[in-house]
């Protein structure tokens, strides 16, 4: 009998069971993206890192073993759009990932639904500044990065607030006052995406996003299923998107690495996104 047969079913047994693991695949990615932005007038391209939902660790990749990998990446900094910690429970994984990088690059920190609701909220906020991270509750810095001034606005999470409109007020009010320099490139860090409109209003360059986490189960030419504060076939998931019409700006959005035993991804593979901003 001849062997071609049942090398053939071997072979069909094998591709279906890698598309398999594809679709419901949990190791996490780098995925990269190189934007070309005529605002960046540094000395070289500026390289950032952004996590997103974290989650205490809840992913494959511990705090320590995503800090080596942000580390070899060579970036000028890390961006953590919210969710670093769970609502409950310990904060070891996420304050391991800190302590890797904190002596090695400036870290930028805004909360997100889930650090909001934490009862030590307060604690840990301080325990983040003590570390030497900016933690930016509705506030902003600016730092020297790649040879230009680069301002960094951050926002306490929206679950802070009674609704989106004292939202938009409290976090928009000590920002909106300060113009930007026309020297600087701005960006914006916060753990929504759907406030796309709010932040043109900021006259941001870049904005850095989470909280979608990809919208869970991707679905060919649809993108993601559903996403919090963006329901049934989310619009802002994952990559990078055009946004705003006055102040046009460019939106990196994390899939973040969160991994939930009842809601599993589906072609959704959590991520570490890097960032690289070129001039045009």
């Amino acid at each position: 009998m001849s062997k071609w047969p049942w090398a053939g079913a071997v072979l069909a047994l094998a591709g279906i069971n890698y598309g398999i693991w594809r679709l419901f695949s949990y190791e996490p990615t780098i995925s990269r993206y190189r934007l070309a932005d005529p605002a960046w007038q540094g000395a070289r391209p500026l390289r950032l890192a952004l996590v997103s939902d974290f989650h205490s660790g809840s992913g494959q990749w511990s705090g320590e073993a995503l800090g080596r990998i942000i580390l070899n990446e060579e970036v000028d900094a890390l961006c953590i759009a919210g969710d670093l910690f769970d609502a409950k429970g310990g904060i070891d994984e996420g304050v391991s990932l800190l302590t890797a990088l904190v002596p090695h690059m400036p870290v930028f920190f805004v909360t997100g639904n889930h650090e909001e609701s934490r009862f030590d909220r307060a604690d840990m906020a301080n325990n983040l500044k003590e570390m030497g991270v900016a933690v930016l509750d509705n506030a902003g810095v600016a730092v020297d990065l790649a040879g230009m001034r680069v301002e960094v606005l951050g926002f306490v999470d929206q679950t802070a607030y009674a609704d989106r409109d004292e939202w938009v007020w409290a976090a928009g009010l000590p920002l909106k006052e300060k113009a930007p320099s026309a020297s600087a490139y701005r960006i914006v860090l916060s753990h929504r995406p759907e406030q796309k409109n709010f932040y043109s209003q900021l006259q941001a360059h870049l904005v850095l996003a989470g909280h979608a986490h990809g919208g869970q189960w991707r679905l060919p030419g649809l993108g993601g299923l559903y996403a919090p504060g963006q329901g049934l076939f989310p619009r802002l998931t994952r990559g990078v998107y055009r946004c705003g019409k006055k102040h046009p700006y460019r939106m990196v959005v994390s899939a973040g690495f969160a991994l939930h035993p009842l809601v599993p991804r589906v072609n959704n593979r959590p991520e570490l996104v890097i960032v690289d901003i070129a001039a045009s």
